[in-house]
C-alpha cells in the first residue's frame, strides 16, 4: 500500500511541476520573454554566474568539507547543470 502511496506521490508531484512551468511560459508573451535578453550586460552576468561562480563555489564547498566521492560527484554534477 504505502508503494502505490508513493509511487502517486512521485507522479502528482511530476504534474505539478511540469503544469506550473506550462503555466508560467503560456502566460508570457513573446516580447517579454526576448525583452530581457536584450540586456547584454545582465545576460553575461547570469551566465558568468551560471558556469564560473556556482562550480567556482561547488569546489570551495568541497575542499572546506570532506565529502565522500559519490557525493562531490553529485555536487560538482549539480554546480555545473546551469540554470
Amino acid at each position: 500500500m504505502t508503494d502505490v502511496v508513493a509511487v502517486i506521490a512521485d507522479l502528482a508531484i511530476i504534474v505539478f511541476v511540469v503544469t506550473s512551468m506550462l503555466d508560467m511560459g503560456l502566460a508570457l508573451s513573446v516580447g517579454q520573454i526576448v525583452g530581457p535578453l536584450r540586456n547584454r550586460r545582465l545576460v553575461a552576468l547570469a551566465l558568468a554566474a551560471n558556469f564560473v561562480l556556482v562550480p567556482l563555489a561547488a569546489l570551495l564547498i568541497q575542499a572546506l568539507i570532506p565529502l565522500r566521492e559519490g557525493h562531490a560527484v553529485g555536487l560538482l554534477l549539480l554546480a555545473t547543470a546551469a540554470g
